[in-house]
């Protein structure tokens, strides 16, 4: 069993808290714009730095990741299709409309209209995207041939090619962005060695400056369709969201003795899986920070009771 990294998962446990505020009614544009620029890279990244490559089969891994992360994607998009069910037995949606959603839902569709509302589970699609393309190039993927493979990608985002950009699956788009930015992680985990002690501070306020120089030129990165831009805005996307990623990890850094923040990434999916459904419930209500502040309140109550329900929470958890 692998040990976690602390430093890591503070810092997917603050990228969770952002994907919450990001996602809530009435958010400043100005403060959407810049979670967006590298809070879902962020996932990716941190999932490369975490990445162990295993000697097991490959239709073993494969079923692994399965079970860890699309078996949940179908438990929470059903739990989330309940409300158009009962909007179909009204009548208030029709037939076609629900079945369009359904299928949407359970394809990884990463747009409101294709889905039962619960669009953040495209996430989990695409990580498990990402995770099968590692598994099935694995013997090839040495550091050279990695970073190989992030620069085609970055040339095929900056080309963007017609029949890409009308033909490709959403699917394939951001699993494209994933693999890119998890490819990164997978290349930083060897390199990137904790800061000596009293020099956080200092490397956090680099990787500050820096991310919010780049991310004020570039364009409102959207990973759910693969979009960082447009030709040299992919690079200025690209490079604010690694600046954004660094200063985060070394935020993590210095918030690392709290005591709660790690735990967040360990009951991670439930939080994605029923973003959307407590927003709903809540926006009627209340908007901004009383909103993210009442939301986040009741995912983090959620996902850790799901932890108290012993082979259900399991399933939920994909820790099956």
């Amino acid at each position: 069993m692998k040990t976690r990294n602390i430093q890591l998962d503070v810092a997917k446990g603050l990228c969770l808290l952002l994907m919450i505020a990001g996602h809530i009614k009435g958010i400043d544009p100005g403060l959407y714009h810049f979670i967006y620029s590298f809070h879902m890279p962020a996932f990716f990244v941190i999932a490369g730095m975490t990445y162990v490559a295993s000697q097991s089969s490959k239709r073993y891994l494969v079923w692994s990741k399965f079970k860890r992360l699309i078996i949940p994607a179908w438990i929470f998009g059903a739990i989330n299709g309940l409300p158009f069910l009962a909007r179909l037995f009204r009548g208030v949606i029709d037939m076609p409309d629900f079945v369009h959603r359904f299928v949407g839902t359970f394809t990884g569709a990463a747009q409101v209209n294709d889905t039962f509302n619960c669009t953040p589970l495209w996430f989990l699609y695409a990580v498990f995207l990402v995770y099968l393309f590692e598994i099935a190039a694995s013997r090839l993927l040495q550091p050279r041939a990695r970073f190989a493979l992030l620069l085609v990608i970055l040339l095929l985002l900056f080309i963007n090619p017609w029949a890409y950009q009308v033909f490709a699956p959403v699917q394939l788009k951001y699993a494209l962005t994933g693999i890119l930015f998890f490819q990164v992680g997978v290349l930083l985990k060897e390199r990137m060695n904790p800061p000596q002690s009293g020099h956080h501070y200092f490397l956090l306020s680099i990787s500050f400056i820096v991310w919010i120089g780049l991310a004020s030129l570039s364009p409102t990165v959207q990973l759910n369709s693969g979009f960082l831009g447009t030709g040299g805005e992919i690079l200025l996307s690209f490079f604010a969201a690694l600046a954004g990623v660094f200063f985060i990890i070394q935020l993590a850094h210095i918030l690392s003795d709290l005591p709660y923040l790690p735990l967040l990434a360990q009951i991670s999916l439930p939080i994605v899986g029923l973003n959307y459904l407590v927003e709903q419930r809540l926006n009627t209500y209340i908007e901004g920070m009383a909103l993210f502040v009442i939301e986040a309140m009741i995912l983090i109550l959620i996902a850790s009771l799901t932890t108290k329900t012993g082979p259900v929470g399991r399933l939920l958890n994909g820790r099956i």
